[in-house]
């Protein structure tokens, strides 16, 4: 989203008005060579009538503009009309006898003015910046210029203002979970869900549609499948935005039942060969998993469920590449608590009988485990007090090349965040919070100044758990971020405290570099773990530069067993080519790069290691000042 400060504006941006015109009238005060940097603008508002003089050739361009005078350009260079039938304002400061009146009705009207909440619209109060575009991203259904307050708004700017928002391209679409049903026509909607389903297509960063969230908590299941989309809050409003739901991997759940009635189990007199019923069996499998209220048993005797990736609250598809999020937290509340939505919804054994067991001993064994973990589940055994309470549930799961995610926070327990499909992702100022392998997947992803937390759980934990292919030289990088956990694990014995990661896959690739890492993080061999036949030792696993929750450098045997120093297959890591090399999205076939800046400018050089003030880390930026991400304040 585009934050530009009006007043100091790039030589560029001053040649553009807006479209041509053939007369522009000549104001007296207007001219550039004193001071008036935005003329242009002017005398283009004034050939379409938005704007005009004092009736004695001056146009005041340096003077602050009223609340009255601003809703008529506004209305003006919108194109808003009075809306037929729609109620009128009752301002006790505004009359029908007032010139502003019908402007103040036909912003009304259009839901661009609600009033100061006392029954007044102020028609005499000077605008300022921030109100102003308040007014122009209900007016024009584009995302904010600026969100920062500056005092000295002035006639000239406001014609700045409206010349930036009729040529920004970016469409706005709001969400307001508070309103009584949704409103197209004013591009708001009650949920995430309807606005995503509203926002359009489109092809390049130019034309980004931007989705405005009211503060408050939104329990949607939610899928993202459309590229060029940012997610944000409503940066004028208060709070924060949560994304929440409440599927368990291994859970069976009535919203969840594809089957329709006239569905019948596929029967073999009427498929031709063992492959058709096969098939038949599979795709019937598939799309159900209750039957007749009962837990669907497969062929393979496994009880079904709705899986790892379909117990994601959100998740952000391959096709909505160039994906962003600002200011969001995503969650996934199966780990976490119980809501009324989840007790209507979650089919749960009564008994062990319920599964209908198939003899076969391995089928048994994850089918009892289901149930003892339903049970746990039933007796509100939290995951910190029995790891049976715990299965997998995905906060987010993410397939987006070119992602981002600025300031957002990912809360569940086990299999948080995955990040997969190789898809290329930045986060930054944000904070991940799990138990078991909650940051997972094979994406190639930049954790720049983030806090990843670990919760409390009887065996310690798993950070990450990679699935990278061998032909990934990116993997996941952890960069200047803060390591903490909940504090009974720092109680535990070292074996059985947090391991920074295991390998899904043989090859996964982990770095960690200049990180703070605390008391509940595991030390010496202990750092790191097998994972499904996959050997530690054999993984890319590294780790440079640590320091102790306290700023002090670690050294010894504290995680030298992971440096790999000696071993040329992890030299790379130690090398600025490594952090610095084009971030490029692996191919199959060897390919152009696309330059892609994972950092928006950010580079590494730039950061010093930081230093604690206060018990925090603090880090300088290219300016050399001192910079503490709000996120690390986080309890």
């Amino acid at each position: 989203m585009k934050k530009i400060f009006i007043p100091i504006i790039a030589a560029a941006l001053l040649l553009s008005a807006g479209a041509a015109f053939a007369e522009k009238p000549v104001f007296n005060d207007t001219d550039a060579s004193s001071g008036n940097i935005y003329k242009s603008d002017i005398e283009y508002w004034a050939s379409q009538g938005v704007v005009e003089g004092d009736g004695y050739g001056n146009f005041e361009p340096l003077r602050q503009p009223t609340a009255a005078e601003f809703v008529k350009m506004l209305v003006l260079a919108s194109g808003k009309t009075e809306v037929p039938g729609a109620p009128v304002p009752r301002f006790s400061d505004v009359s029908e006898s007032d010139w502003f009146y019908p402007y103040v009705k036909t912003a009304y009207q259009n839901k661009i003015i609600f009033g100061n909440g006392d029954g007044t619209f102020g028609p005499e109060e000077k605008m300022s910046f921030q109100r102003a575009d308040k007014m122009c991203t209900r007016a024009f259904m584009k995302p904010p210029i600026m969100a920062d307050v500056i005092d000295d708004f002035s006639r000239s700017a406001a014609a700045r203002l409206l010349t930036l928002f009729e040529n920004s391209a970016e469409t706005l679409i709001r969400v307001d979970g508070g309103a009584e049903a949704s409103e197209p026509r004013y591009g708001v909607y009650k949920t995430v869900a309807e606005a995503l389903d509203a926002a359009p297509v489109v092809s390049d960063e130019e034309h980004r549609v931007v989705i405005s969230v009211t503060p408050g908590t939104y329990r949607e299941r939610l899928v993202i499948d459309k590229p060029f989309i940012t997610l944000t809050r409503d940066e004028l409003s208060s709070g924060g935005v949560k994304l929440t739901f409440y599927y368990g991997a291994s859970r069976n759940y009535k919203s969840y039942d594809a089957l329709t009635e006239d569905m019948e189990y596929p029967s073999r007199e009427d498929l031709g060969s063992d492959e058709e019923y096969a098939a038949a069996v599979k795709d019937y499998e598939n799309k159900k998993t209750l039957l007749d209220g009962r837990p669907y048993v497969k062929s393979d005797g496994y009880v079904s469920g709705v899986g790892t990736q379909n117990s994601a609250s959100v998740t952000v598809t391959e096709n909505a590449h160039d994906f962003t999020a600002e200011h969001i937290t995503f969650e996934n509340s199966y780990n976490l608590y119980r809501t009324e939505e989840e007790n209507g919804d979650i089919y749960e054994p009564e008994s062990e009988a319920d599964l209908s067991l198939t003899e076969n001993l391995d089928e048994k064994k994850r089918n009892e485990a289901w149930y003892k973990s339903a049970e746990a589940r039933r007796r509100d055994v939290t995951v910190s007090e029995n790891k049976d309470a715990q299965t997998q549930a995905v906060a987010l799961r993410c397939s987006a090349d070119r992602s981002y995610f600025i300031g957002c926070e990912f809360i569940g327990r086990q299999d948080t965040l995955y990040i997969k499909d190789k898809a290329r992702m930045f986060f930054t100022d944000s904070y991940a919070e799990g138990t078991v392998d909650f940051i997972f997947g094979d994406a190639n992803a930049v954790f720049n100044h983030c806090r990843i937390h670990s919760a409390a759980y009887p065996n310690g934990g798993y950070v990450t758990a990679g699935s990278h292919s061998a032909k990934q030289n990116r993997g996941y990088l952890f960069f200047c971020c803060r390591l903490t956990g909940d504090e009974s694990l720092n109680a535990l014995e070292n074996s059985k405290k947090v391991k920074l990661g295991r390998p899904w896959k043989p090859d996964a690739l982990v770095v960690y570099y200049k990180c703070y890492m605390g008391g509940h993080i595991a030390a010496g061999e202990d750092r790191f773990a097998d994972m499904s036949g996959n050997s530690r030792e054999n993984a890319r696993f590294a780790e440079i530069s640590s320091r102790d929750a306290d700023g002090s450098y670690l050294s010894g045997d504290v995680y030298a067993d992971y440096e790999y120093t000696d071993d040329a297959r992890y030299k790379f890591a130690r090398f600025r080519d490594y952090l610095d090399a084009p971030f490029d999205k692996e191919k199959d076939e060897p390919g152009e790069p696309d330059g892609w800046d994972c950092g928006r400018g950010v580079t590494y050089d730039y950061f010093d290691d930081g230093e604690m003030i206060d018990g925090r880390p603090v880090w300088y930026d290219d300016e050399n000042l001192y910079v503490i991400p709000e996120t690390f304040n986080k309890k």
